[in-house]
């Protein structure tokens, strides 16, 4: 069940209705109509993986209860690896097994012997990385005291299987969320206008930005030796544009359903197309994933290497972006990509403060940057990587070839010139949403309802109904 499908919409009118139906119960009994709703949820794709998730999770509602009553450090430490063991050896087997085995496969195979490994199929779990990370952050607070344990395993288990962030995040985190869901909610008419608000700027994001574009960038980059260097380009730059409308999309949409149950979650994006800098792109750019590397991986890491002066921070920043490319997938483009992006931010790190350019050049070497980086992102293999990177730098020949291609997701010239008037209002829209949506409460009616108008029309008018695109980090 996804986000921009018809049995989502009819799952969250008859969710919304028995939740604040008992709205004058308890906080308990609002939180077992969230988590039967998360059981259902999830459960409609696979019930085999939701009794995982459960399992996996219920083994860390006892390990936190463990770590509190372990007086001593050192068993403290002991369950804390136990979790981490359980959380990363379950995302290993199904995530990295085959990746890891093949990788070993080829270079026993460069030297000349045989592994003996035999692969075998997996279906991935849905949202495994994000839910995994929620669950081992939440460990990772309680060992350093920076969070007491949950009792209610209802409390805990809404926490971990809260739907609208379940599949492709915000990683939330304990902190935030517990104390929300052990108070009772209570309907507020401002906070459900500015949830809808924000649900129908999330799908304008999704369905008529993120599709409309990956109809025209998903040909490009699979039959990317037909087409030339500069179109290859601009597939580069629609691809950046469709990325972060997808992923922002998606977590406008879980933002904005958490708020119809009067619930705060992260807002996991800051207008990353405006950053001036690499660091403050990742401070703005799927924050919540950013911050937990940060806490987690970065900062243990700077600590350890603190006495290496320079080096040690530079390595830090390497080993932690190289890890960031690894967990949003199982292949070497990945792994690359991260390590690029590490590597860049410390040429940044480097640089004489006095060398580096005013704002709006910043913003635009940032950004291009990111798209060369998003090369090997967008990448299935290192070869194709490699074979774009060189018709982008060496060969220019043969016209914009994209053309082709948006021809045929632009059925007349009237249709592709609304669709950029949409792009506009996307990118307008994006710089000043933070502003805009609180504000429109103060607007005229005719003003709030003309703009809401507006998108639903383009939504109706442009947006992909039929074999429309999942979001792009469900595959993470």
């Amino acid at each position: 069940m996804i986000f921009n499908s018809a049995a989502f919409v009819v799952f969250l009118v008859l969710i919304y209705a028995v939740y604040w139906m008992m709205s004058r119960k308890t906080a308990r009994v609002q939180n077992i109509v969230l988590l039967v709703a998360g059981c259902w949820f999830y459960g409609v794709w696979d019930v085999r993986f939701l009794g995982l998730l459960i399992a996996s999770g219920a083994a860390d509602f006892f390990i936190a209860q463990q770590i509190e009553k372990s007086s001593a450090a050192k068993p403290k430490r002991w369950w804390m690896l136990l979790s981490l063991l359980i959380n990363i050896g379950v995302l290993v087997y199904f995530k990295y097994l085959n990746f890891f085995a093949e990788s070993f496969s080829d270079l026993m195979s460069l030297l000349g012997m045989q592994s003996g490994f035999v692969t075998e199929t997996l279906i991935l779990p849905l949202g495994i990385s994000f839910y995994t990370f929620l669950k081992f952050g939440y460990i990772l607070d309680v060992w350093r005291r920076q969070q007491k344990p949950e009792t209610s395993p209802v409390n805990y288990f809404t926490f971990i299987l809260f739907f609208p962030y379940m599949l492709s995040g915000p990683v939330e985190r304990a902190g935030n969320m517990l104390p929300q869901l052990r108070e009772k909610r209570t309907f507020s008419n401002p906070e459900t206008s500015i949830a809808l608000r924000i649900i129908l700027w999330g799908y304008f994001k999704k369905v008529v930005i993120a599709d409309r574009l990956a109809q025209v960038v998903d040909p490009v980059f699979s039959h990317s030796d037909s087409y030339s260097g500069s179109a290859l380009a601009i597939g580069i730059l629609l691809f950046h544009i469709q990325l972060y409308a997808d992923f922002s999309g998606y977590s406008d949409i879980a933002r904005g359903v958490a708020k119809l149950f009067g619930i705060n979650i992260i807002d996991n994006f800051n207008r990353p197309f405006y950053a001036t800098s690499l660091r403050k792109y990742w401070r703005q750019w799927h924050i919540s994933v950013s911050t937990w590397f940060n806490q987690y991986v970065f900062s243990p890491l700077t600590i350890e290497t603190r006495n290496w002066g320079s080096f040690g921070l530079y390595f830090s920043i390497v080993i932690t972006f190289t890890t960031i490319g690894l967990w949003h997938g199982a292949n070497w483009t990945f792994i690359i990509w991260g390590f690029l992006m590490g590597l860049l931010i410390c040429g940044e790190q480097a640089l004489p403060k006095k060398s580096k350019p005013g704002s709006a050049v910043s913003v635009v070497i940032v950004n291009l940057l990111i798209m060369y980086c998003l090369i090997w992102f967008k990448s299935d293999s290192i070869e194709r990587a490699w074979r774009i990177q060189h018709t982008i730098f060496a060969n220019w020949s043969g016209g914009i070839k994209i053309g082709s291609a948006l021809s045929d997701v632009f059925v007349s010239t009237q249709f592709a010139l609304v669709f950029f008037v949409a792009l506009m209002v996307f990118l307008v829209g994006d710089a000043y949403s933070h502003k805009i949506i609180p504000s429109l409460s103060s607007k005229p009616k005719a003003v709030r309802w003309l703009g809401y108008y507006a998108l639903i029309f383009l939504i109706a008018f442009l947006g992909v109904s039929m074999n429309a695109p999942a979001f792009v980090y469900f595959q993470f």
